[in-house]
């Protein structure tokens, strides 16, 4: 079987028509095999557990490269009813929070943890120093552990909307640890993700839409599972250093800097309360 039209391309991989309504997702040269196979294994246990995902089929290699069968979701991007109609970008907010709530759950297989995972994602961040480093690691040794599955990479361009049914997609990041923590990470995204336009006015009126967005989603959140605003707001700090060690357009890694050494210097007199 041949790979058919190109459907989309992103940082790790490109998606192609395949048979039998079906997509190839074909990861880039060079891309570990174990990353392929995990958010393979990952999305079938999902789909088999919550139904939430696309159906995962088969692994595959092509081209010396490896890749994976999945349902074909034909949907619209939850981004694009955000932003289309404008009027509905409240309602939509709150249907992107009960949706986060109930991807928080055990689950009966094995993930990665969260904590792990994010010391390791600061330990490869050449922009931070050894001393805050240590910092860091730290502090995540005093957060809560938690045992859910967080998606870790959920966001409205993952969310494709099929009529009114939600379907998740790339679950590579998935892994298990505090809700508290995958929230943040979801708010470090929304926060410090920028347009590459030069136009001030586009910009000032994604930053009002990022904002609204956000509150929205954080209030409907805290609201539905009664967590805390404090609960979301100490892994802050460590998810905002992790996600610098990503491929992020250099102004959204600048941002992000400036925001950990900001938090860094308020937390000393604080350690002790972490």
């Amino acid at each position: 079987m041949s790979k058919g039209r190109l459907l989309g391309k992103g940082y790790t991989a490109e998606v192609y028509e395949w048979e039998n309504d079906k997509i190839l997702k074909l990861y880039n040269n060079n891309f570990p095999q174990s990353w392929c196979t995990r958010e393979f294994e990952i999305t079938s246990n999902v789909y088999n557990q919550l139904g939430i995902c696309p159906k995962a089929y088969e692994l595959v290699e092509l081209d010396g490269r490896c890749g994976a069968v999945y349902q074909r979701v034909r949907g619209t991007m939850l981004m694009k009813q955000l932003l289309f109609p404008i009027w509905m970008l409240k309602k939509k907010a709150r249907l992107f929070a009960q949706l986060h709530r109930d991807i928080h759950q055990e689950v009966p297989f094995e993930l990665p943890d969260v904590k792990e995972y994010v010391a390791s994602a600061i330990g490869r961040v050449s922009e931070l120093t050894a001393g805050e480093k240590e910092y860091l690691y730290e502090y995540i040794k005093q957060l809560p552990d938690g045992n859910v599955m967080c998606h870790m990479d959920f966001h409205p361009q993952n969310i494709l909307m099929c009529g009114n049914k939600p379907v998740v997609i790339d679950w590579m990041t998935a892994m298990k640890g505090s809700p508290a923590a995958d929230v943040a990470r979801t708010v470090v995204i929304l926060r410090f993700f920028s347009l590459p336009v030069k136009s001030r006015l586009l910009q000032k009126l994604f930053s009002t839409f990022k904002t609204t967005l956000c509150t929205e989603y954080l209030k409907e959140y805290l609201r539905i599972t009664g967590m805390s605003q404090e609960n979301i707001e100490q892994w802050m700090l460590p998810i905002a250093a992790a996600r610098q060690s990503e491929w992020l357009p250099a102004q959204d890694k600048k941002a992000l800097l400036t925001f950990v050494r900001e938090e860094l210097r308020k937390k000393p007199a604080q350690k002790s309360n972490i």
